[in-house]
């Protein structure tokens, strides 16, 4: 799938919108879709020289249809942009739960704020209890912060997330990977056989490189299947952190910001 089908077909999609609605602007398309709205006039003028990633894409689209579930996106745009968000997304391309919301792009913007979130939305909610054993009193500050912006809902004693199956954007979920990670279970006395983690990294060809690419991406997949049955809801609040990348994209050691 080249560049320029991906261009074409999004710069279609924006053209027809617009003449459809010709009360409204490029300006107030930037607005709804919080999309740069320079960003939107280099598609419409032809002037983008790299195809925009799956986020814009998925901004824009869901700003014309109102549509949120990636999975009925990738129904309505078969093609070029249909393949676009099916590799971008994955897994979540695939299920219809995952919604992309733009209000949470913007309210987790934090550390405390997400993993907050993230354990609200875990089927079985969270307690203030464990927000407290796990993020102190800001933790517990945050959270009245989320239930009075009604992002959660507090039922019994129990917090529960509005959204519970969300998708953000690369830069929210890069740092979020962080934050996690700081959470992973590194006491030598710790039971071994309740965690797991590896780093590996090595010098491969691209045959090897596309493998493991594959082999992560099915064990994604079947994880996913397990965790989102129903039958397998419980009271653990596991999560997962997978990444599978390569230095050779990083031009220069200026870019990058170590922690």
């Amino acid at each position: 799938m080249s560049n320029s089908l991906v261009l074409a077909h999004i710069k279609q999609v924006m053209n027809s919108f617009l003449k459809d609605h010709p009360q409204l602007s490029v300006n107030a398309l930037s607005k709804r879709s919080e999309v740069s709205e320079a960003t939107m006039r280099r598609i419409l003028n032809d002037q983008v020289k790299t195809e925009p990633c799956g986020d814009t894409i998925l901004e824009i689209l869901a700003a014309i249809t109102k549509e949120r579930r990636i999975s009925e996106l990738v129904k309505m745009f078969p093609g070029p942009i249909s393949e676009k968000l099916s590799q971008t997304f994955g897994i979540q391309a695939q299920n219809s739960q995952y919604q992309h919301i733009p209000e949470l792009e913007r309210e987790l913007n934090d550390e405390i704020t997400y993993l907050i979130y993230k354990l609200a939305a875990n089927t079985s909610g969270t307690s203030r209890l464990k927000v407290s054993e796990m993020l102190g009193i800001i933790g517990l500050d945050r959270l009245d912060k989320l239930i009075s912006k009604d992002l959660i809902i507090e039922e019994n004693g129990t917090l529960h997330a509005r959204y519970k199956s969300f998708t953000l954007s690369n830069q929210v979920f890069a740092r979020n990977f962080k934050t996690c990670a700081q959470f992973i279970n590194t006491k030598k006395n710790r039971d071994i056989s309740r965690n797991l983690f590896y780093n590996l990294s090595e010098s491969i060809n691209e045959d090897s490189y596309r493998e493991v690419l594959k082999i992560q991406r099915q064990a994604m997949k079947k994880i996913s299947q397990l965790i989102n049955d129903p039958k397998n809801v419980g009271e653990i609040p596991f999560f997962q952190l997978i990444a599978v990348d390569h230095f050779d994209h990083i031009s220069s050691s200026k870019d990058q910001t170590f922690h």
